[in-house]
């Protein structure tokens, strides 16, 4: 329950974006606004039930109108990443115990970008080449997080991997808002887009 297992600040600026109501009336966090499925977490201090709730008694009237698998929400805000006190929390931290934060937040973006390339993959235009460059990057950043554990907590490769993951995710945004199916085997061009994105954060 979020009441009693509150998500932390840093981990809510991490994989969410925006303030919400489901069904205009339930408090959530949301991410991935423009994504078919967007990735909710019932806000601190309210009960997961709650949501559950809504949704046994809200989807069966939409599937009764012909909306099935619909999910309604109002945005009520956006969630700013306040970086002036989460850098110098984190500066704080022992190494072995900034280690831990990457990790986390690694493996949870982990897995939302196997959901996102299994979602990718349904599509049979899907270019084989980026689907194998994801999988790579991904190999590698569940490579590097078991390499942090063992190596005394490094905690540079914990971070390394989640900058892989994060690039994962940033190319299977740019494959599922345009149509470059048609596009030539180019692995500059994702350099290129990725840095340029990283520069803007």
């Amino acid at each position: 329950m979020a009441i009693f297992k509150r998500v932390s600040k840093e981990y809510i600026q991490m994989n969410y974006t925006h303030y919400a109501l489901a069904y205009g009336i339930y408090p959530i966090y949301i991410g991935k606004l423009h994504h078919e499925s967007p990735t909710v977490e019932v806000r601190n201090w309210f009960p997961e039930w709650g949501l559950t709730f809504l949704d046994n008694i809200i989807q069966p009237m939409l599937t009764l109108l012909g909306k099935e698998n619909m999910f309604m929400f109002k945005v009520t805000g956006e969630i700013k990443c306040d970086e002036d006190n989460w850098l110098p929390k984190m500066q704080r931290l022992k190494p072995y115990e900034e280690s831990s934060h990457w990790q986390e937040f690694t493996l949870s973006q982990l897995d939302a970008a196997i959901c996102d390339l299994n979602k990718m993959r349904a599509n049979p235009d899907f270019p084989v080449w980026v689907d194998n460059w994801v999988c790579d990057q991904l190999d590698c950043a569940l490579r590097f997080i078991e390499y942090s554990k063992d190596k005394h907590n490094c905690k540079s490769m914990a971070k390394d991997a989640y900058n892989m993951v994060a690039d994962a995710l940033l190319v299977l945004d740019l494959f599922s808002c345009k149509n470059l199916y048609d596009s030539k085997h180019d692995i500059s061009n994702l350099e290129k887009y990725i840095k340029s994105k990283s520069k803007n954060k």
